[in-house]
């Protein structure tokens, strides 16, 4: 079979695109825009080794273990180790089911041809009908998705616990789905809180860097994100915890989002001192 390099990669490019989104859909993070597209071109890339004499089982095996890492990793560079592993068993899953329903569909005409070599598959079949599996896979996860998804008790406070630098603290947050504030690069959602709540997580320097609103200053454990209000935009600093959690339904469940974003005025009524959107609740497996 000939195979055309630029077929291969255009269809890994946007087949890699495609199972990333939907990974974060199930994960419930957002990857980066940047991220995303710099996954989907290596993942484009990595094709390519379908050209390379690879005999050794072992080798392939290693090859694709090595390249499903690097593709995760770059999509969501932040998880911590334990999410990563997770992440890149949800990428197996979600590339495993596409396999299936892309056979399936050719099944019904004998005529379409695939070669593989080295995990990687070359199928000789119309833009048209890739089309038509990508959109089976979509509708297959999101349907995972939304079955699957935790049902949250009909409550909207929640006790939220936050560790860092080998201090925790504890607050009430709220739970809005309006709130889609996510840190730029990593796409990760982020929690808005009170800054006196977490000044206690705060190193001198960052603290500075808050109270003097110094948007130009360079902290290696410090992001800015932009938020908006309904007076504008204003960038908000935000830092990530080594852990956030809660309790739902009598288990530990984590938010999906590592990030914490100080705000710039008071949040809350009393009630509660900080913000965050319900979807970046998993529940640890």
């Amino acid at each position: 079979m000939k195979i055309y390099g630029d077929v291969l990669a255009a269809v890994n490019f946007t087949v890699t695109l495609l199972i990333l989104h939907l990974c974060g859909r199930i994960l419930g993070i957002r990857p980066g825009r940047t991220a995303k597209y710099i996954s989907a071109a290596l993942g484009a890339a990595a094709a390519f080794i379908i050209f390379v004499p690879i005999h050794s089982v072992i080798g392939q095996i290693l090859y694709r273990l090595a390249v499903s890492v690097l593709l995760v990793g770059v999509a969501f560079p932040s998880l911590s180790h334990g999410r990563l592993l997770r992440a890149i068993g949800v990428f197996y899953i979600v590339s495993i089911v596409f396999a299936g329903i892309t056979v399936l569909l050719i099944s019904v005409d004998p005529d379409i041809g695939f070669y593989t070599a080295n995990g990687v598959v070359y199928y000789n079949i119309s833009p048209l009908l890739l089309l038509g599996c990508m959109m089976a896979s979509y509708i297959a996860v999101t349907l995972y998705d939304r079955f699957t998804a935790i049902r949250l008790p009909k409550r909207d406070l929640y006790r939220i616990d936050i560790e860092r630098r080998g201090s925790d603290i504890s607050l009430l947050a709220l739970a809005d789905s309006g709130n889609r504030l996510v840190e730029p690069f990593s796409g990760l959602p982020v929690l808005v809180v009170n800054a006196a709540e977490v000044w206690g997580l705060l190193s001198t320097e960052e603290r500075r860097v808050i109270r003097e609103n110094d948007t130009e200053a360079a902290l290696p454990e410090l992001r800015w994100v932009l938020a908006g209000t309904v007076t504008g935009c204003e960038l908000l600093p935000a830092f990530r915890p080594e852990r956030m959690s809660t309790i739902i339904n009598g288990r530990r469940a984590e938010l999906g989002g590592y990030f914490a974003a100080v705000g710039a005025r008071d949040i809350g009524d009393g009630n509660y001192c900080a913000v965050f959107n319900p979807k970046m609740i998993q529940v640890l497996l």
